[in-house]
């Protein structure tokens, strides 16, 4: 299944996720679905399914406002059930855990050292 929208012109853009995105959509999946891991060699596969269903978001949220300004005004979002994936430039550049109860999960997990050493 590939990876592909349809733009506002009609034309299909195809897409290529980053490693970044990727990395990330393992992770997050793996915290939402703890009993189903997600392994390196489906995540891609799994990614163009969920993509697939996925709608653009054309009403942005203050936040997404703000982080649209600040990268480029080429960052597009999608958003699905349970992920939100940024697109800029033909890439997914991140894949994000948009359930409101869930969003937590987004941030690094907090290691006891950095604690220790006064990191936030």
């Amino acid at each position: 299944m590939p990876l592909e929208y349809t733009n506002r012109k009609g034309r299909v853009i195809s897409l290529t996720p980053t490693a970044h995105a990727v990395d990330n959509f393992i992770r997050r999946w793996n915290k939402l679905h703890p009993v189903e891991r997600m392994l390196p060699q489906k995540a891609e596969e799994k990614m163009a399914e969920l993509f697939s269903t996925a709608q653009r978001a054309w009403k942005l949220s203050k936040h997404e406002e703000i982080r649209r300004r600040r990268h480029t005004r080429d960052t597009i979002f999608f958003r699905t059930n349970e992920f939100r994936f940024v697109v800029q430039n033909q890439h997914i550049v991140t894949v994000e855990i948009s359930v409101r109860e869930k969003k937590h999960l987004n941030k690094p997990r907090r290691r006891l050292g950095d604690l220790l050493e006064g990191k936030r």
